[in-house]
């Protein structure tokens, strides 16, 4: 009886996967959110600055930070999209996306799968190993005071160096698209 539980557990897998395998993956990191506690008039500009490099910091101030997991499927459904929203919203934000794990990794992964190189990579610039950047924006939006789960992938919108909107989970459906694309629009209409 034991031997059918189990079986019968492994075909579900295999069938709620999708696909006829199942890649075996280091279990995920996360940043400990405690460790990165920011006071309430530090500007997310310098939280950029700090993480990803000063020249990264531009006048207006206005970013898109996709923060991905190299081993999240979620996370890959949303790169085509996340790359079309960039290409037409690229002259009001910068985007960045952005791991705690190193290209290493990514690239032992992408492996696994078989994907080439060129594959489900964003077009805009990607940082490998930051570690606090998502906490710290989090800490910043919530005051401190986080009560939501830390989600890979996560998008925050910055307008006017000011957290606008965060958004746990993936872009990845027409519908979701077309909603940030408006509020993209709609922000870039206030914070030219």
């Amino acid at each position: 009886m034991k031997r059918i539980k189990i079986i019968s557990f492994f075909l579900s897998i295999l069938i709620l996967s999708n696909c006829g395998i199942i890649i075996i993956t280091p279990p995920a990191q996360w940043e400990k959110v405690d460790d990165f506690k920011v006071s309430p008039n530090t500007r997310p500009s310098e939280l950029i600055k700090k993480y990803l490099g000063k020249n990264l910091v531009n006048d207006r101030n206005n970013y898109c930070i996709t923060f991905f997991d190299i081993y999240c499927t979620p996370c890959y459904t949303q790169i085509n999209y996340c790359n079309q929203l960039y290409e037409e919203t690229k002259e009001n934000f910068d985007w960045f996306s952005v791991t705690i794990y190193d290209s290493v990794a990514e690239s032992k992964f992408r492996k696994k799968l078989e994907y080439p190189d060129d594959y489900l990579r964003y077009n805009f610039p990607t940082f490998y190993n930051i570690n606090g950047l998502k906490s710290s924006l989090r800490n910043l939006y919530y005051n401190n005071m986080i009560t939501k789960s830390d989600y890979v992938p996560m998008t925050i919108i910055i307008a006017n160096d000011t957290i606008k909107f965060i958004n746990d989970g993936a872009i990845n459906s027409q519908e979701k698209y077309i909603a940030h694309k408006s509020f993209l629009d709609s922000l870039s209409q206030i914070y030219k």
